[in-house]
């Protein structure tokens, strides 16, 4: 049997309220990710968000409210991946991408307006 894996690189609070840095979510991913490899996962599927959550509060009806941080941190997919093939011997590292327009569109054309 063979299972993928699902990483989204989060700035978001950890358990004592504290946000991490950019250098801490990295590490925390490489290391999720090496270890995953040592665990024989196929596939590492990185999220990569097309949207704030900071800054899609400032709309009159926002989609995540009350979240905090931002979610599926991974800009620069190609250096992400390079550096994950570096550290790891066989997984494989795929990009996922939400676009919140897009997605409105097509599944909740009646919540949100098409631009």
């Amino acid at each position: 049997m063979e299972y993928d894996i699902f990483f989204s690189i989060a700035q978001t609070p950890d358990e004592s309220g504290e946000i991490p840095s950019e250098q801490v979510m990295l590490n925390n991913y490489f290391q999720q990710v090496e270890l995953a490899d040592q665990l024989g996962f196929g596939v590492a599927w990185i999220a990569q968000a097309h949207l704030s959550t900071a800054t899609q509060k400032l709309n009159r009806r926002p989609v995540v409210p009350h979240w905090q941080g931002e979610v599926g941190l991974c800009t620069d997919f190609p250096q992400l991946a390079l550096e994950t093939f570096r550290n790891t011997s066989q997984i494989e590292a795929v990009r996922c991408s939400a676009s919140l327009p897009a997605a409105a569109r097509l599944q909740w054309p009646s919540v949100l307006p098409t631009p």
